[in-house]
């Protein structure tokens, strides 16, 4: 893809602490047709809170107007949806991670929609646009392998409370699998109660890479509202570079390859025998570690996934 000028990408999306707005952004900036900038639609400091919470509607309209005042080429918009209709320029992708409400993109001015999961094209596709899958990737800057001297504990979980978590949580602990669990299970939910050990506070999305450091394997559990393909999480804690367990879902292998690349369950009594199993075998460990970083970074980095953003730029 060759271009004669720099392409003026503006980034529009919300700072979530799961990191997805810094990913885009790290790639957009790394590739070396773009130049780059976002704009954040909800507060990144105490100023922006207070102003935030004093009156949304003229804060949001802020953010609108700047939009609309900025010269760009393309206008790369994570979820936002809602404000869509607002915007005046439209050169306009729209990236859907969530449940979306068709009726807030309808007549936007958007040229195409990409959809993480395509488990929910068809509440998109009868808006007359273009849709188009774009899974999740992982930043081989961020997530990258940290060293440590310690000895490893068997198996984390970095994941929030979910109706589908929860079970698979609960069925665990009835075993006595020795689990280690990060997020907001911590001194919020029932579980936290029963066996506070357990459970530990959030963790920052740039300092997740601490807490994998210290671990043999990751359990990965889908949320409920994912239906096709699996999460942000499965492509990062490749580039960490330890093995993971994840509950399978349609379309997971699609990414990678279970059992080879990814370690994959579909009850419990098989997540607890791949757990036991994967630890007594260094070498089967070495392979599956090697294999899922090998795939991730052929095929699922962010900046691949920029360069797919931007080839289908070219065709518009």
């Amino acid at each position: 893809m060759y271009l004669k000028k720099k392409l003026n990408v503006l980034i529009v999306a919300k700072p979530w602490q799961g990191g997805l707005h810094q990913y885009y952004l790290n790639a957009f900036k790394r590739n070396d047709i773009c130049v780059t900038k976002i704009v954040y639609t909800y507060p990144i400091n105490i100023k922006d809170y207070i102003s935030y919470k004093l009156n949304k509607i003229i804060w949001l309209q802020k953010k609108i107007d700047y939009i609309n005042t900025s010269n760009y080429d393309l206008g790369f918009f994570i979820n936002n949806e809602e404000i869509l209709n607002q915007i005046k320029n439209k050169n306009n992708f729209l990236y859907l991670t969530d449940k979306s409400d068709p009726k807030k993109i309808e007549n936007s001015n958007i040229i195409k929609i990409f959809i993480s999961d395509i488990g929910y094209v068809s509440k998109v596709n009868n808006r007359k646009k273009i849709i188009e899958e774009l899974p999740f990737g992982f930043d081989p800057i961020i997530h990258k392998s940290w060293r440590s001297n310690i000895e490893k504990k068997p198996i984390c979980s970095i994941i929030n409370s979910d109706s589908d978590r929860d079970k698979i949580l609960e069925s665990l602990i009835k075993k006595k699998i020795k689990l280690d669990v990060y997020g907001n299970y911590f001194f919020r939910h029932k579980l936290y109660f029963k066996m506070p050990h357990m459970f530990y506070p959030s963790v920052n999305f740039l300092n997740q890479g601490k807490i994998y450091s210290q671990y043999s394997i990751s359990l990965n559990i889908h949320a409920n509202v994912l239906k096709n393909g699996t999460n942000m999480r499965t492509f990062e804690v490749s580039g960490y570079q330890l093995a993971q367990i994840v509950n399978y879902r349609p379309g997971l292998d699609r990414f990678f390859e279970p059992d080879k690349e990814i370690l994959v369950f579909s009850n419990i009594d098989e997540c607890i025998y791949k757990f036991n199993k994967i630890l007594k075998d260094k070498k089967k460990y070495k392979k599956i570690v090697d294999s899922s970083y090998k795939r991730a970074m052929s095929e699922h980095t962010y900046d691949a996934r920029v360069k797919q953003i931007l080839f289908d730029h070219t065709k518009f």
